[in-house]
């Protein structure tokens, strides 16, 4: 992989050694979108899985199932489509059975946007973790997303069959300001300490972000192009993240844009107020 890389090295560590352990292991890697959670998979482990696999966001489950079954059925074209998360499963199950003898490297990428409504698919992987997986040495399953609710509520913190079955979890955060220096460093940029806190002020420490960055431009010129231009990379990545995080984005929207428009925090009722949202508790 000759993208440029930098920092990460703890999280490298882990995951190398998780991957590396003589048991199976199931490992979450979280954190906000773009921070870099499937690039640092991927630098790790590159093209040596047994299974990948990566959601599919505002689809059908039929439509899920598909995808999810693709790599299987290239291998092996005679098993069906799947109809339910525990097929789906079992076919994983089937598959990786009938492969050589060595560590089976699983990676199921944006894993919470398998998990439509009604689809069971929590019980799919608790069904597959606790009767296979885990009851053999060479399964190493990676999954991660950007809805670290998600993660955290349904696997870290599952209380049902999937309770205390993670092994490892790394939670990834964006840059320290030193990393955007040591980034901005070895992309050759010339900026100044000060610029690169005005930068991190603005984008923070979120590698996508700062992959957008021309040397060529002021740290002014690269803001007004990405932000505030109409077809700007970063103009619509307000609406962007919050769609890919919440099945009703627009009342985040809302209650965010409300919080923003004071300078100080707001009560309920006053949150209430200025979005005009029903005071019914669901969101």
């Amino acid at each position: 992989m000759n993208k440029l890389f930098i920092g990460r090295e703890k999280e490298q560590q882990q995951l190398r050694e998780y991957i590396e352990s003589p048991q199976s292991e199931f490992i979450t890697v979280y954190g906000r979108r773009r921070v870099g959670k499937t690039f640092l998979i991927q630098k790790v482990i590159g093209d040596n899985y047994a299974f990948y696999s990566t959601g599919m966001n505002n689809v059908s489950m039929r439509t899920q199932l598909a995808n999810f079954m693709q790599t299987i059925r290239e291998k092996n074209p005679e098993i069906p489509v799947a109809k339910t998360w525990l097929d789906a499963f079992i076919a994983l199950e089937k598959f990786l059975d009938k492969l050589p003898e060595s560590k089976k490297i699983i990676f199921i990428d944006e894993m919470p946007w398998f998990d439509t409504p009604r689809s069971n698919f929590i019980s799919g992987l608790e069904h597959f973790w606790n009767s296979w997986a885990s009851w053999r040495d060479d399964i190493k399953l990676i999954v991660c997303g950007s809805a670290t609710s998600w993660i955290i509520n349904n696997l870290i913190k599952n209380r049902g069959g999937l309770h205390n079955r993670v092994t490892h979890k790394i939670l990834l955060k964006p840059f320290s300001l030193k990393e955007c220096q040591t980034y901005f460093d070895a992309r050759n940029f010339r900026l100044s300490i000060k610029q690169i806190a005005e930068c991190y002020m603005v984008l923070g420490g979120v590698p996508f972000y700062l992959s957008k960055m021309d040397k060529g431009e002021s740290v002014a010129q690269n803001i007004d192009r990405l932000i505030f231009s109409q077809d700007g990379e970063l103009h619509d990545e307000f609406q962007t993240l919050y769609n890919s995080l919440y099945k009703n984005a627009a009342n985040h929207i809302k209650i965010v844009t409300a919080l923003a428009s004071k300078g100080k925090g707001l009560t309920r009722k006053e949150i209430i107020n200025l979005t005009k949202l029903p005071d019914n508790g669901k969101y």
